[in-house]
């Protein structure tokens, strides 16, 4: 894997490269970046943030260093043999041969692809197993029951 070199501005700042997204097992990873190890003052970040491509995962800044494209996921993985998309057309996931993805860097691919090729998608949704449903709570007892202890009359 060719990774390009470190911005030399930020270089200081930047930890080792890093996979952030990849398939759904974690095998083939899909977007490599190098996290963001020290505070950066606000203008500095905002230049970065104009230069370069940046990701974060709700704890960490990352500077995206080399995302494949899908063409090179299909010469790795095959060729498109299914999309997923929501109830209103939102991206779910893409399989590529037999490896599915679900990361969003895929999402505008599977997007037009599914326009271009709409027996390619599909947006039923997933069947619930008897052991996913909810399950109801036992009715109330009806008769026979007690009346707690606090409310119940005392005979004299």
């Amino acid at each position: 894997m060719n990774m390009p070199p470190k911005p030399p501005a930020y270089a200081k700042h930047l930890g080792p490269p890093q996979v952030i997204e990849a398939d759904t097992n974690g095998i083939v990873p899909v977007t490599y970046a190098w996290p963001l190890t020290a505070f950066l003052q606000p203008d500095a970040f905002e230049k970065l943030k104009n230069s370069h491509q940046l990701a974060h995962d709700g704890c960490q800044w990352f500077v995206v260093a080399k995302q494949l494209t899908p063409e090179e996921i299909a010469q790795t993985c095959g060729p498109v043999n299914k999309i997923r998309l929501g109830p209103n057309q939102g991206f779910l996931s893409i399989t590529f041969g037999k490896t599915t993805f679900n990361c969003q860097a895929l999402a505008k691919h599977a997007k037009q692809l599914a326009n271009i090729r709409p027996d390619l998608a599909s947006n039923k949704p997933r069947k619930l197993t008897k052991s996913k449903l909810p399950t109801a709570r036992p009715p109330a007892r009806t008769t026979g029951t007690r009346k707690p202890r606090h409310a119940r009359r005392r005979k004299r």
